[in-house]
């Protein structure tokens, strides 16, 4: 039976072939649930020809998973290529069973595991054949790198895109609230294991207890009901403890450990395909291997400082299947606050040299979380946060370009246009367009952040904006539609009209309008048509003006409650002051005054000629009458 692949399983096959050309060891990157297997299995076939290969995992289930894939291929053993298939556990108690054998390839599964000292002397015992190593997470939790074992690291694509090409699954994502009482308990757990995770013992002390695990009960009937799928406990004492209590809630329940027999674990594992299982509670089986496309949900109830065990456990949902439109990923111990989503972008390039940066998001929480909120109380009935939703789970993934987390700060980059224009901590991406993103902060405030840095200020229910040629802002919210506009960062119920008097700009809502500028607003009355006008060289308009009753300012009148005085106003595009018309001389000048009761007269070429300062309002209007007279005798 030939081997078909996928498209990026074919140029990861040939890219792995050549990468041999050049190097005795490569690593090979690829998203849990994508195919490594078959991979594997093509690229053995190719490469045997008559001579031996070896396959090495660390699991009985892997094993048995790649010999189940291999017979797929070759069922009748005809043409079979020569391959051991064995775990390095076999392998280490057996040397002298294999002192003659020479393979010529050997491929590690799960090769995040390799720098044990049981596969180091697999290097060391066969120094000539080419190594193979299978990943889905490049990374050990020490922060060593696999240069030393591996000459090149050859990655796939990312997961989001894998989603995106509709080879993985959508899930929804349901977390605890960073304030949760499941957060504080695990924010005072100090002591660690010798691989630098969470030491088991200290786990269960703070989470096996009934409350937590009606928590779990709770969560799993809330957001999943209905659905069949996985459970990762802490131990073989907590995994038990919530199959019984799942059990006796009436769910088709059961525990599989590493001391659960073989042939019963097949067992409840065939049950489980079969439908007559509903969920399995394991301790550490389901991580790596278990192939089982019809998981409906993953239930994260083991917390863990690893992200490749974080990211193994939820790839065991993330497998397509007939009928299966999306996972629920109920994360109970608040990973994704830990590590970020699922679909963040991960660095692995780096993580394979060991100079990755810290990888955590939320260093620097665990003081906070102990002082500021205490020691947890009631937890059953706490609910969940829905962090991504599978309707909208394609937008979100193309988000993630433009976030770039900072683990020691909390704070998350804002990349637009190739350049990071600002530092928030962000909750979520609302909507993107071009170059602008509207963002969701973790007070839950909003705001609107351009490429250039311009922030404004959006609605807290803001869903999506789009931005038009005028610099209007249309942004949907839960409420309906407003407006905003960019420049004067003014708000409209309906959409506002852009004027242009001139070289000057005004926007205008039918009742008023605002001088339109960046950081300054003034709003003037709006008049009949034809009573705003641009008038060669300043603009005039009406406007409310409260120094008519210090002043003498001709043509001004009090409002009706005989409190308020209007009278025109005039601007002028490249002064940023407002002034009261006082005359329209017939020679074109105008003569003005400003808030401080200065008058001036001002030519079409803008130059200002100072008159005087009203002491009060007769002795403005005599002042006035005086110039008055002036400019008549030289006219």
């Amino acid at each position: 039976m030939a081997i078909r692949l996928f498209d990026y399983q074919r140029e990861m096959k040939a890219s792995v072939l050549e990468a041999f050309c050049t190097h005795d060891a490569v690593m090979c990157q690829m998203p849990t649930g994508t195919g490594k297997t078959h991979l594997l299995a093509a690229v053995v076939s190719d490469f045997a020809k008559g001579k031996l290969v070896w396959v090495v995992a660390h699991r009985r289930e892997l094993t048995d998973q790649i010999k189940r894939t291999w017979d797929t291929y070759y069922k009748d053993r005809k043409n079979a290529p020569d391959v051991r298939i064995v775990s390095i556990q076999w392998l280490s108690r057996n040397w002298e069973k294999v002192t003659h054998d020479r393979p010529s390839l050997i491929v590690i599964d799960e090769a995040h595991h390799a720098l044990a000292e049981s596969y180091q002397e697999l290097f060391r015992r066969y120094p000539e054949a080419k190594k193979l190593g299978m990943t889905a997470t490049p990374y050990r939790l020490n922060g060593k790198g696999f240069a030393d074992l591996f000459g090149v690291l050859l990655e796939s694509r990312s997961l989001p895109e894998f989603i995106m090409m509709k080879r993985l699954s959508l899930f929804d994502y349901y977390v605890v609230p960073q304030n949760s009482k499941v957060r504080r308990q695990l924010a005072l757990l100090k002591k660690r294991g010798a691989n630098g995770d969470y030491l088991t013992r200290e786990m269960e002390l703070s989470l096996n207890t009934p409350r937590n695990i009606e928590y779990l009960y709770n969560s799993l009937i809330r957001y999943a009901r209905g659905r069949r799928g996985i459970v990762y406990a802490i131990s073989i004492p907590h995994a038990r403890a919530i199959a019984q209590h799942y059990s006796a809630k009436g769910l088709r329940c059961c525990a599989i450990d590493c001391n659960t027999p073989a042939k019963e674990r097949d067992e409840m594992i065939a049950s489980f395909r079969h439908g007559d299982i509903d969920v399995m509670v394991n301790v550490d089986i389901f991580s790596e291997g278990f192939d089982c496309p019809d998981v409906e949900f993953i239930q994260l109830a083991r917390p863990t400082l690893s992200l490749a065990v974080y990211l193994q456990q939820i790839g065991r949902g993330l497998r397509r299947a007939k009928g299966k439109k999306y996972c629920v990923i109920l994360d109970n111990v608040g990973l994704s606050r830990t590590f970020g989503t699922p679909i963040r972008q991960w660095d692995w390039e780096k993580m394979f040299h060991g100079c990755a940066d810290n990888l955590r998001i939320d260093m620097g929480e665990r003081r906070e979380l102990i002082t500021h909120l205490g020691y947890p109380g009631k937890l059953a009935d706490e609910p969940m946060e829905k962090v991504i939703d599978h309707t909208e789970m394609m937008q979100a993934i193309r988000h993630q370009e433009l976030l770039r987390y900072y683990s020691s700060s909390n704070l998350v980059g804002i990349i637009l246009n190739g350049k990071e224009v600002a530092q928030k901590r962000v909750m979520n991406v609302i909507a993107h367009r071009d170059n602008a993103v509207a963002l969701r902060l973790a007070d839950r405030s909003c705001c609107l952040l351009f490429d250039s840095g311009l922030e404004i200020s959006l609605p807290s229910d803001c869903s999506d904006f789009e931005i038009f040629n005028d610099k209007i802002v249309r942004v949907v919210t839960g409420s309906g539609i407003c407006y905003i506009d960019l420049v004067t960062k003014l708000q409209f119920k309906h959409r506002p009209a852009i004027e242009k008097y001139g070289p000057m700009e005004f926007i205008d809502d039918g009742r008023k309008m605002w001088r339109r500028i960046f950081d300054r607003v003034v709003d003037y009355d709006k008049l009949p048509t034809g009573k705003s006008t641009w008038n060669g060289f300043y603009f005039k308009t009406y406007g409310i003006c409260p120094i008519a009753t210090k002043t003498f300012i001709p043509g001004a009148q009090l409002g009706g409650t005989r409190e308020v005085s209007f009278a025109f106003v005039v601007l002028f595009q490249t002064d940023l002051r407002e002034y009261y018309l006082v005359n329209e001389l017939s020679n074109g000048n105008i003569i003005i005054v400003d808030y401080n009761l200065d008058y001036y007269l001002v030519r079409p070429d803008l130059t200002y000629q100072f008159l005087f300062t009203s002491t009060s309002y007769n002795d403005s209007k005599q002042q006035l009458e005086h110039w008055m007279a002036e400019f008549a005798k030289r006219s």
